[in-house]
């Protein structure tokens, strides 16, 4: 009840503000500096206060470190659909190549907004400046199977055509939210895209979950919806694709829906 009663201030304090969620393009946030969601937040510029972003790129995109920060198949998998429903893998069909050609087509495409706008995934397009690569390819990281020695072994398209790997045993599903894209090989200490500390959007999740604690289900879930909602996520069954209705389904709703946001 008090951690309710503080949240609630402090949210209503700041919509008297004229703070909300922002209503662009999610991947926008990061671009459209002091918009309305942010609260707090660390403000580089080059040369004083620049953003290193050398870990966040992969190989060949970067210099004196890479693929450090790749995302996991949990965090794959935590985006829901389109529709807000949530994306099913079975890994006992995985010997099956129309299932695997069927979750491939569902994992890449009609996935919630949030997922190409947070992670840059392989087969498509890196937005940087130097995304041109030896002999006029780009950055599509792939793999492709060789027998070596009488073994199969899955190798990166990238290190094929440029003859630098990405590293063994990485995923290759790197950071995309937040990126300078305007950075080169070697520009990457140099970024100056703001990282916002706090959203208005974690207010108001810290303001919704104390709700469903206190047995205000409905406030709850509302709050999930205009995440939601502003997410992009297509509104076919008037909850967003969100089932939860129990206090403790709609616990692990906030869990899974604050990996997806934040």
């Amino acid at each position: 009840e008090t951690a309710y009663k503080a949240n609630k201030t402090a949210l209503d304090y700041l919509t008297a503000q004229g703070k909300g969620l922002y209503k662009g393009n999610f991947a926008d946030i990061w671009y459209d500096e002091q918009n309305c969601e942010a609260i707090m937040v660390n403000q580089f510029y080059y040369p004083d206060h620049a953003f290193d972003q050398k870990n966040i790129r992969p190989e060949p995109l970067t210099r004196d470190g890479a693929n450090d920060n790749q995302a996991i198949l949990s965090l794959l998998m935590a985006f829901p659909k389109a529709d807000g429903t949530k994306l099913e893998l079975d890994v006992t069909r995985l010997s099956d190549p129309a299932y695997n050609q069927q979750f491939m087509t569902e994992f890449y495409t009609n996935r919630d907004p949030r997922f190409h706008a947070t992670i840059f995934c392989p087969g498509t397009i890196y937005p940087c400046t130097n995304v041109q690569l030896e002999g006029g390819q780009k950055y599509w990281n792939a793999w492709y199977e060789q027998e070596v020695d009488g073994k199969t072994q899955m190798n990166s398209l990238v290190d094929f055509q440029t003859g630098t790997s990405i590293g063994g045993g990485m995923s290759g599903y790197f950071q995309k939210k937040g990126l300078d894209e305007s950075l080169n090989n070697a520009s990457v200490y140099q970024a100056e895209t703001d990282w916002i500390e706090i959203r208005f959007a974690e207010v108001l999740m810290n303001y919704g979950e104390c709700a469903n604690e206190i047995g205000k289900t409905q406030e709850a879930l509302n709050v999930l919806y205009q995440i939601r909602e502003r997410a992009g996520i297509e509104n076919t069954t008037g909850n967003y694709g969100i089932t939860a209705t129990t206090q403790s389904d709609i616990r692990e709703a906030y869990v899974n829906e604050r990996f997806v946001e934040f």
